[in-house]
């Protein structure tokens, strides 16, 4: 066969896909169309007259922009002009989208609080559809972390706005909730946390507005609470009988916890100067319910255990190592023997 009759073939082979499709129901194709990325989406507008918009009701907003993110860790000097046509990209998309809700809602690209508004307005419009799964990745494209002031800050101010009732009820729609390289309040968390109550996880990183944060109350859905890198942390209180899994790394905190009864793992970690014995008294009396503990420690932290990472898995008898450990290092720091 000749590569133009190859082509002529697949050619009408790719009509004929198209027109069985173009039977089904608009809802089918919508959730199809959900499932590829926005470019991709947005290409299908093109196969005919029918075709031509269904892409605007996709309930899936993936802003992830590789190519881009490439662009600029090979030169650096396009990060300007790739930040650029990005946000013209974004507000592009969200002007030609014509859906009520949106399942997923998420950015990933280098934005700084110069572009505050622009994010503000995103996140607002993410809300008022009813958003189930909001992200913003807004982490240096190098790994690396520009001066403080320069990350994005969630505005205090946008509680108010959250608190009408008309924006209330949109929001109660929220399942999953990650911020990364945002500055962002535990006033402005906790509001999401007991306003919202699908919430069921939040992931925090690498937010120099976070101090303190307290999960309390049988009405909360929370089961995964992630907190890592945010350097001025203070003090974490967990007490719902919801949280299964909890994920702590960075400065030696304030850790009260109690009645958690559905909890299953526990991750914490920290660097010099944390002390791993404040990191096991708070949770030592739910050993025996852990399916698993990581302790992630540098080498020259001071420890009871003197371990640089320790991982349990899975109850009992684990506990009973653990307890082992801490009487070999007593009995050893008083010349005692564990054996008499």
């Amino acid at each position: 066969m000749s590569k133009r009759a190859r082509l002529e073939l697949d050619t009408k082979q790719d009509e004929i896909l198209v027109d069985w499709l173009s039977r089904l129901p608009d809802e089918i194709l919508v959730n199809i169309i959900s499932r590829l990325a926005v470019r991709e989406a947005a290409r299908t507008s093109v196969l005919s007259s029918r075709w031509k918009y269904l892409w605007t009701f996709t309930t899936c907003l993936n802003f992830s922009a590789l190519k881009m993110l490439w662009n600029v860790k090979k030169d650096p000097a396009t990060l300007e002009e790739e930040r650029y046509n990005y946000i013209n990209w974004v507000n592009d998309v969200l002007d030609s989208h014509m859906g009520l809700c949106i399942n997923e809602f998420r950015l990933c690209f280098e934005l700084r609080n110069s572009h505050g508004s622009f994010i503000t307005h995103w996140i607002f419009t993410a809300l008022a559809k009813k958003v189930q799964k909001l992200e913003l990745n807004l982490h240096p494209v190098g790994g690396g972390f520009w001066p403080p002031l320069e990350l994005y800050a969630f505005p205090l101010e946008c509680l108010k706005l959250f608190r009408s009732p008309r924006t209330l009820s949109n929001i109660k729609s929220l399942r999953s909730l990650c911020l990364d390289a945002v500055n962002v309040s535990g006033e402005v968390l906790e509001f999401f946390i007991y306003s919202c109550p699908l919430l069921d996880r939040l992931r925090v990183v690498f937010s120099l507005d976070l101090l303190s944060l307290k999960v309390v109350g049988s009405s909360v859905k929370l089961k995964y609470l992630d907190i890592c890198y945010c350097y001025f942390m203070e003090e974490v209180e967990i007490s719902a009988p919801s949280v299964r899994s909890f994920k702590y790394y960075g400065p030696e905190i304030k850790l009260r916890m109690e009645n958690v009864p559905q909890l299953l793992d526990i991750s914490i970690g920290g660097g010099y100067g944390v002390r791993m014995k404040h990191a096991i008294s708070p949770i030592m009396s739910y050993f025996h319910q852990l399916e698993t503990l990581e302790l992630g420690f540098v080498l020259n932290a001071v420890s009871i255990l003197n371990l640089k990472c320790f991982r349990v898995v899975n109850n009992f008898l684990c506990f009973c190592l653990i307890l082992l450990l801490f009487l070999r290092k007593i009995c050893n720091s008083h010349n005692v023997s564990c054996l008499n």
